[in-house]
């Protein structure tokens, strides 16, 4: 299990909360709601919605990138 560290959650929880506000089924990186998010942010959003944890946003991994939408 990833833990985050005060400042990487506060950025998970920026990106989950500017995933929410977007609209719905738009996937996108996460880069374009956070320029610098940092990539152990994105593992752990992956982590929470493979776990069934966050069950609102789904992640599409065909890209190069993830990219994260919420339903």
């Amino acid at each position: 299990m990833i833990t985050l560290n005060d400042f990487e959650l506060v950025q998970f929880l920026e990106l989950v909360k500017c995933i929410r506000q977007d609209s719905a089924n738009t996937p996108k990186p996460a880069r374009s709601y956070i320029p610098l998010v940092r990539g152990r942010v994105c593992a752990y959003l992956n982590q929470q919605v493979d776990v069934g944890n966050i069950r609102d946003i789904k992640v599409n991994r065909a890209q190069e990138t993830d990219e994260y939408f919420h339903i």
